[in-house]
């Protein structure tokens, strides 16, 4: 920000004044009246802009013509557009003779300036339609720049304001820059942050004179210290610059020679300051710029050698060096009066100079700080390198013990999550046999009566002991997340069986279910039929939970395949609350929810069990759904036909190979709801004979529909004909 800040402000031009201002202008070496040099005037050449007379003990005087076009009379400020004059006298003619109106400059105090600026200014009352023709007569033995232009008092003022203000931030940014080097010193104890610091603080407050910011805020009242000032601070900036450059290079290890030169320099410089103050401000501040002229070129010789000799850290310093040469060769060749650096990088050229060659500078510095501290941890790594060497065979074992372990922990965490996401979907589950008893239960309460109520009760009893089972199978690491079985039954049945829970849910959350079947239906299909519930009921429960005084419908739709298969096409539909768009493929994830939805009871398990059984099965499952438009949610299978299972006769003859104690364990196993072990009780009976294998279809039907009291039947029969089977 700061560098961004001196682009602008070294790049910015000089105020807009009102109009052009055209000018004659003639060199006294006499020290003529006014009256005389109105005379001879006439004949010099008409000029206009900025004029650089470097240093001279003459006396310049300037005729101009300031004229007002407007019909009203005018008010006009006169700058001449250098901070730096000494002495500057405006006068106009009265009576017809050239009188003095006022003085401005360094050598007047400011509380005698007409208008109190930086500059030396002057009020002009300008008639209508008319012109002032005014006379100013110009002498300094400083560097003299003549720039006269007009402006009008309020532009004047918005102007320096805003000009101030950028040369306040930027010295004064500059000035902390100088302050940080200090620091740096008294915490690092290396004198190159002293002396840049130093050198930083002086430049800063030559610059400020050089704008005329000393002699309007410091000192306005001493003239004398006004002009003195912008010799010293900037030959002061030089003596600490030559001592950090000495400093820094170490000249007096690596090259003695250059050693001498700079003190060689150091006592020049001190004998331009002396001679600037206190003999000839002229002569010592040109032997100052000579000195400046001289140390550029030396301090470049200076500077390879010490390269050629090894010096580190150099690449910031030559950067610093290079804009410092350009820029002090301009600012002496500009107070010389041979070229004005304005036209080269800008009035406010030497600033954007200072600021980057003095940060170049403070870089090297740090480089050079930075590079001691790398040799100083290079040689702690090398210190460090022989226990490393020690430590690693220990730390190999360490990290392949680590990898182990780190393995070990990844696998129990799958294991971990599969054990959370089966446990989540089995008490997802759990929940739906025991809303279907509570709701009959409620409606009971309420006094209706239901003559399959037993079943139901049975059936949701038996559905939620088959879930346990497979929880216990989970328990002891013998069940794989949605394992498909695909089994022979009665389709009529199993759909009579869904209407009724549909029914049971609509009404529960006052709804209306309507069943639609299009095509025919297979008597008799292969399909997982317990899955094939799970997923029905969980598509029914949802779509019941969100629809209020709705309809909620099902329906399927047959097509023949081949010959002996068919596809199921199944839409659950409702008129409820719907969803967004970007919701469709959110809801079949875990534990993730619509919009809509949030408010509902529910922990989102329900749609994404539902779609990954569909998956497994060979289908999958889609939503088609709006917001306040419902939803539909259907997917597709294809169903291989199967034969139909008939109810067989008991054989006339068990024999030895079912005992009484084989019935009687049957028994305990329907009496205690324990599906899988009749589901292995069964399986161990089918591989007797044909017969057994008979009876054992018998047993695992009345299992798939959870019919226990078919399977009590059987084992009851088993117990009055004892001889039904035979071994």
């Amino acid at each position: 920000m700061f560098l961004l800040s001196s682009f602008l402000y070294a790049s910015q031009d000089a105020r807009p004044a009102d109009r052009a201002i055209s000018y004659q202008m003639i060199e006294d070496t006499q020290s003529l009246s006014a009256d005389q040099i109105s005379t001879s005037i006439k004949a010099a050449p008409l000029m206009s802009g900025h004029h650089n007379l470097g240093y001279s003990n003459s006396v310049f005087w300037l005729k101009l013509i300031v004229r007002n076009p407007s019909d009203q009379p005018q008010l006009r400020w006169l700058d001449m557009g250098a901070p730096r004059l000494q002495s500057v006298t405006l006068y106009m003619q009265q009576n017809g003779r050239w009188q003095s109106r006022a003085s401005a400059g360094l050598d007047t105090p400011l509380s005698l300036h007409p208008v109190k600026a930086r500059h030396a200014v002057f009020p002009l009352q300008l008639p209508a339609q008319a012109g002032v023709v005014i006379l100013l007569r110009v002498q300094s033995k400083t560097a003299m720049a003549i720039a006269p232009a007009v402006y009008d008092p309020v532009s004047f003022r918005e102007n320096e304001v805003a000009e101030s203000l950028w040369a306040g931030v930027l010295l004064g940014a500059f000035g902390i820059v100088g302050l940080y080097c200090v620091l740096l010193f008294i915490f690092m104890r290396d004198h190159s942050f002293l002396y840049h610091g130093l050198a930083i603080f002086f430049f800063v407050l030559n610059e400020a004179c050089m704008r005329g910011y000393g002699a309007l805020y410091f000192w306005p009242e001493s003239t004398i210290w006004s002009v003195h000032s912008l010799s010293f601070f900037g030959q002061i900036c030089a003596l600490f610059f030559l001592l950090f450059v000495r400093h820094f290079l170490n000249l007096s290890v690596f090259l003695p020679w250059g050693d001498k030169v700079i003190k060689l320099m150091l006592a020049w410089n001190l004998l331009a300051i002396f001679i600037s103050q206190c003999v000839n401000y002229q002569r010592g501040t040109m032997m100052g710029l000579l000195l400046i002229l001289i140390t550029v070129p030396l301090l470049l010789a200076i500077f390879l050698q010490v390269i050629r000799k090894g010096a580190n850290a150099m690449r910031y310093f030559a950067g610093g060096l290079f804009i410092l040469m350009v820029g002090n060769i301009l600012r002496a060749l500009d107070l010389f009066g041979v070229l004005s650096s304005g036209q080269v990088l800008g009035e406010h050229f030497m600033l954007f100079v200072i600021v980057f060659s003095m940060l170049s500078f403070l870089l090297a510095i740090m480089d050079r700080v930075m590079l001691a501290r790398q040799e100083k941890e290079t040689a702690q790594k090398t210190l460090i390198d022989t226990l490393n060497s020690q430590q690693a065979l220990l730390e190999k074992a360490v990290d392949s013990r680590t990898a182990e372990l780190k393995a070990a922990v990844k696998d129990a965490q799958l294991a971990n999550q599969l054990k959370t996401k089966l446990l989540a979907y089995i008490g997802h589950d759990l929940r739906a046999p025991l809303s279907t008893m509570i709701a009959y239960a409620k409606r009971m309460r309420r006094g209706e009566s239901f003559d399959n109520f037993s079943m139901v009760v049975e059936r949701s009893a038996g559905q939620q002991l088959e879930l346990i089972d497979e929880l216990l199978k989970y328990a002891r690491g013998e069940m794989v997340e949605h394992h498909v079985q695909f089994t022979a039954g009665c389709f009529q049945d199993f759909i009579d069986d869904i209407q009724g829970q549909a029914e049971l849910l609509a009404t529960q959350y006052q709804n209306r279910f309507i069943y639609l079947q299009k095509g025919e239906a297979p008597e008799w299909l292969y399909a997982d039929w317990k899955h094939l519930r799970q997923v029905l009921q969980n598509l029914l429960s949802n779509s019941a939970k969100f629809t209020r005084y709705g309809v909620i419908s099902l329906t399927l739709e047959w097509q023949a395949g081949s010959a002996d298969q068919s596809e199921l096409k199944v839409a659950v539909e409702d008129t409820g609350v719907g969803m967004n768009q970007s919701d469709h493929a959110r809801v079949f994830l875990p534990f993730e929810r619509a919009q809509e939805s949030e408010s509902k009871e529910g922990h989102g398990l329900g749609l994404a069990i539902a779609s990954q059984m569909v998956k497994s099965m060979g289908g999958e499952l889609k939503v088609e759904s709006a917001v306040q438009l419902g939803s539909r949610f259907y997917f597709c299978l294809h169903l291989q036909h199967a034969a139909a299972v008939y109810t067989l006769p008991l054989p006339k003859s068990l024999g030895p190979a079912l005992p009484h104690d084989d019935i009687q364990q049957l028994q305990l196993f329907i009496a205690s709801g324990q599906v899988t072990e009749i589901e292995n009780w069964a399986e161990k009976i089918a591989l007797l004979s044909a017969e057994h294998a008979q009876f054992s279809l018998q047993v695992e039907k009345a299992l798939q529909y959870l019919d226990f009291e078919k399977l009590q039947a059987l084992a009851d029969d088993l117990l009055i004909q004892p001889d039904a089977l035979h071994a």
